[in-house]
């Protein structure tokens, strides 16, 4: 299931922050629909673009739910919560800022 259904229903509210983007950093965030969410950076492949692994973590279990490339300016959580978190730059860019966008 997909949250994303027409970018004209989505809603940009605020820059978020998180933390430092290195291997194994988990970061989390509750989103509009109260759905818990952590993503921890992974390695990045031969070409250097970054994998991130997603958890849904709202009952206290991180439960794997993807495993996704980061782009600049592409949600990363990829629609799949009711809420995502579109990255300015690459995430392993110090000026990376974060802004959260509800989809509900």
């Amino acid at each position: 299931m997909s949250y994303f259904a027409d970018f004209n229903n989505t809603f940009v509210t605020t820059e978020i922050a998180f933390g430092v983007a290195a291997v194994g950093t988990r970061s989390y965030m509750k989103c509009k629909g109260g759905e818990i969410i952590s993503w921890e950076f992974g390695h990045a492949d031969g070409d250097g673009n970054i994998i991130i692994k997603i958890y849904n973590s709202t009952t206290g279990t991180d439960i794997l739910v993807a495993s996704v490339y980061t782009m600049p300016g592409c949600d990363i959580l990829r629609g799949l919560f009711s809420s995502g978190a579109v990255p300015s730059a690459q995430v392993t860019d110090s000026s990376c800022k974060y802004y959260r966008v509800d989809y509900i």
